[in-house]
């Protein structure tokens, strides 16, 4: 059996101040009280602790060697308490933020450093992974914030509107093809590259094609952005792939990007968050940098779209 840190306390007050009266005044304890928390040390560790003289209290050995650890313990205990406050305040000044590719190549960079320059006292912690990855880390618990592309689950999160970004046919730059706008029907007629068969981008191009009952000429399935454009750079296939994210890929491979005309092709991103009551203060105030009351979204390569902000992307209210 371990003795309480209150006893403990209460003994090493006794040997600083050389009196039980005065130790249990210090500790805001009854005479009687602080008596009995003594003696119950001195019955748990079977062996007199203190010798009480006509001035007071002194130390017997066993209560020396009980006063050197006794002091140790509270120090560490003391210690462990602010270190466990300091994780608790760091958690809740840490944000874990999961988002898809397309999200953090063009979009989220500039917005996280400007939030950051405003909020220095927050951290933030970014793991780029695919949108179905980010909705179930945030449904999960293990992001605080998602971006992605794709539908908005129906339960669990809420969900607001970020950016809009619209698919592009990324061809050499010395291909046949126009470079005003294309139908996704027409791209289907070359072979294509596209990324692997889990992210949202390829299941909407495959689910695209066979509402056209158009085959689908997938030669490659690639793991990055970066990885379609080096296929495409080589001849391999045509790419499909967001527009604005693409904007320093495509110069650095000397591509061209060809916006598709399909209604389809112009997509939201949204950001997500748990719908478990109001957001803790980091949270809430990211949440009002990056969903901005009364914004619109910026369509690429069509300027700012009369597009009225879903009802999902309205301000969270912390009341709600």
């Amino acid at each position: 059996m371990l003795p309480d840190l209150d006893s403990l306390r209460l003994f090493v007050r006794t040997a600083e101040l050389g009196s039980l009266t005065k130790a249990a005044a210090a500790c805001h304890i009854a005479v009687a009280a602080a008596s009995r928390r003594i003696a119950q040390l001195e019955h748990l560790y079977r062996d007199k602790l203190l010798l009480r003289t006509v001035k007071g209290v002194v130390l017997t050995p066993a209560g020396e060697v009980l006063r050197v650890h006794a002091a140790r313990v509270i120090e560490e205990a003391i210690g462990l308490e602010a270190g466990m406050i300091a994780h608790a305040q760091q958690m809740q000044d840490t944000l874990r933020i999961f988002a898809n590719t397309s999200a953090v190549s063009w979009f989220l960079p500039a917005d996280l450093a400007e939030f950051k320059a405003r909020h220095p006292g927050y951290q933030l912690e970014i793991k780029e992974r695919q949108s179905c990855v980010v909705v179930d880390a945030v449904q999960s618990g293990e992001a605080d914030m998602g971006i992605f592309n794709g539908e908005p689950p129906k339960e669990g999160l809420r969900c607001f509107a970020y950016k809009l970004d619209r698919l592009a046919a990324i061809v050499p730059r010395n291909h046949p093809l126009g470079s005003s706008e294309i139908s996704f029907e027409e791209v289907l007629e070359f072979e294509l590259v596209s990324l692997e068969p889990s992210s949202a981008l390829a299941q909407l191009i495959i689910d695209k094609a066979a509402a056209l009952d158009k085959p689908l000429q997938l030669r490659l399935q690639m793991k990055s952005f970066q990885s379609v454009c080096r296929m495409v750079k080589c001849g391999l296939g045509i790419g499909l792939l967001p527009l604005q994210a693409l904007q320093e890929i495509t110069k650095l491979f000397g591509l061209r990007s060809i916006p598709l005309s399909d209604a389809w092709a112009t997509r939201p991103l949204w950001v997500c968050v748990r719908n478990s009551g109001p957001p803790r203060k980091a949270l809430q105030a990211l949440l009002e940098h990056l969903i901005p009351p009364g914004g619109r979204f910026v369509s690429p390569g069509r300027g700012l779209a009369a597009v009225p902000t879903p009802a999902s992307a309205a301000r969270i209210d912390a009341r709600s």
